[in-house]
């Protein structure tokens, strides 16, 4: 018996040694625990700031990824279609777009953020306010969507389109 004691307290004093790298509760039977006092943190109190400001830095990356992801599924609807409407109904192509870039947003984000779950719906956000709001960034820079999409399009962008404006289903409301 006094073996399993001496290895017991060999365990015990290895995983206090390890310290943060391990859980703080250690379990060594059915109805007993350990509980591994905590030590003091060697990190900077810095470094707890930093972390606090991670989330809304990544919220904020998540739904400009979402407005991007849109601006992509409309550069290549754009080149594989030449701007062709998708239906008789206006709404059909702006629904579908929205839709793809949702997708292609859920999609990449995987990749980039592991724990992508929690920023769906600002990355949705993000899609969902390009898509009204995406005319403002032609308005802003013709010269550039010239060279990316055409001249013809732009042109019927800021024909069609007022600046600082927001687009639902044809209706324009100023902001």
């Amino acid at each position: 018996m006094t073996v399993h004691v001496n290895d017991f307290s060999a365990r015990l004093a290895r995983i206090e040694a390890n310290g943060a790298k391990v859980q703080q509760r250690l379990f060594v039977g059915a109805d007993e625990s350990y509980l591994i006092p905590k030590k003091a943190s060697d990190a900077p109190a810095q470094s707890e700031a930093l972390s606090n400001a991670a989330y809304p830095a990544t919220a904020v990356l998540a739904m400009l990824w979402g407005g991007v992801a849109f601006w992509v599924i409309k550069l290549l609807r754009w080149h594989l279609t030449h701007d062709a409407p998708i239906g008789q109904e206006p709404l059909n192509t702006f629904a579908v777009e929205l839709l793809l870039a949702f997708a292609l947003s859920l999609t990449v984000g995987r990749w980039i953020w592991q724990d992508h779950m929690r920023l769906r719906s600002v990355q949705a956000m993000g899609a969902l306010i390009m898509s009204l709001t995406w005319h403002n960034l032609v308005h802003l820079a013709p010269e550039l969507f010239n060279r990316i999409f055409s001249e013809m399009w732009t042109a019927g962008v800021l024909f069609g389109t007022d600046f600082r404006t927001i687009v639902i289903r044809g209706f324009e409301i100023p902001f």
